[in-house]
């Protein structure tokens, strides 16, 4: 089989040694170029060059290595079953990038690093403890079940909430009513829902109002997900404490944007699940030989939900 790897032209050499490399793949051939008739397998990432599918008539999958596929489901060229990115590094960076944050606000890093400037030796507070403290998790799917059982681990309260009913190792709630009930529990909030129709702009006024006032929103999902404006109300009214965004609708994040002066807002430049090439060559060879072998395919997308 001949399998494409589209994607930006630093990391499309690394793809192919590191896939080539594996003798359970010998039987693929690992290309940067080739005629669209000939290729069975793209290795996609959204963002590269190729945007029209249809020359590729004899397309068995499309494998992304980016989580979210909001930018490619909608495209009407791609007829090929396209699978989503789901491997360890991901779950790992998501988890990483939550726990860090939460422990870095819960710990008062910046507050005591601004104390160390002034050389002021103020002892007079008393840091929260993870067991009083409740961390909501938005979308219950692979990362944020992994997350949600992390902070379950250090001893955090967990809740998660997602669109339909699920069974995990924490309480879940779903449905709209619930999502708002279950907002006015939690001290942190954080959103790992996929980009649909459904979950733009989620992160509205009304959300955002049913959140206690000392608590902080974290966006590591989606972009799409925030009403920039309404949460610029929010900060500004006192409606919550503050936010840490890794994601935005547009990127990278204008210099112009007033999120960039809030001290208030924390920003990360979309750093907080990222595919490395190793992890994700994990999750490519095994789509790969189901392939192959004509087994189930992994985390393939369906078009009419969009996740």
């Amino acid at each position: 089989m001949k399998v494409l790897i589209s994607t930006h032209e630093d990391r499309v050499t690394t793809y192919i040694k590191e896939l080539s490399a594996r003798t359970s793949l010998k039987e693929f051939q690992f290309l940067k170029n080739a005629a669209p008739k000939e290729v069975d397998v793209i290795i996609y990432e959204p963002s590269s060059s190729l945007q029209n599918f249809q020359p590729f008539e004899n397309l068995k999958l499309v494998q992304s290595i980016w989580a979210g596929v909001d930018s490619i489901e909608g495209n009407k060229t791609l007829k090929a079953p396209l699978a989503r990115m789901v491997d360890a590094g991901l779950v790992e960076g998501m988890r990483e990038y939550v726990l860090g944050h939460v422990l870095a606000d819960q710990l008062a890093v910046s507050t005591y690093k601004t104390r160390q400037d002034e050389c002021n030796w103020d002892d007079s507070e008393w840091l929260p403890l993870a067991r009083n403290t409740t961390i909501g998790i938005i979308g219950t799917g692979n990362l944020g079940t992994a997350v949600g059982n992390a902070c379950s681990s250090l001893g955090f309260q967990v809740l998660g909430w997602a669109r339909t009913a699920k069974q995990l190792d924490f309480p879940t709630f779903h449905g709209q009513d619930a999502l708002y009930e279950m907002l006015g529990k939690c001290d942190y909030v954080v959103t790992l829902l996929p980009a649909t129709s459904k979950t733009h702009d989620i992160i509205d006024k009304q959300f955002l109002a049913a959140m206690k006032s000392s608590a902080t929103l974290m966006n590591p999902g989606r972009g799409a997900l925030l009403d920039e404006d309404a949460l610029l109300d929010a900060l500004d009214n006192c409606a919550i404490r503050k936010a840490v965004l890794d994601v935005f609708k547009i990127e990278p994040l204008p210099k112009n944007h007033p999120f960039w002066a809030r001290s208030d807002i924390l920003i990360t430049p979309h750093i907080a699940a990222k595919s490395r090439v190793e992890t994700a060559c994990d999750t490519i060879a095994d789509n790969l030989i189901r392939l192959k072998n004509g087994d189930e395919l992994l985390h393939l997308v369906d078009r009419n939900q969009g996740y």
